[in-house]
């Protein structure tokens, strides 16, 4: 039983980290996005 447990919370955890990172990664892309169309208005 508590070994049921165990496993289960250690697969929530993965998949809250993987979600995590896309919603990171994404984060990420718009950031830089928005940085490089800052740089390209300045020049």
């Amino acid at each position: 039983m508590l070994l049921l447990v165990a496993m289960v919370k250690k697969l929530y955890k993965k998949i809250i980290m993987k979600k995590l990172r896309r919603v990171y990664i994404l984060f990420k892309c718009i950031y830089c996005g928005i940085h490089i169309n800052l740089l390209l208005l300045l020049y």
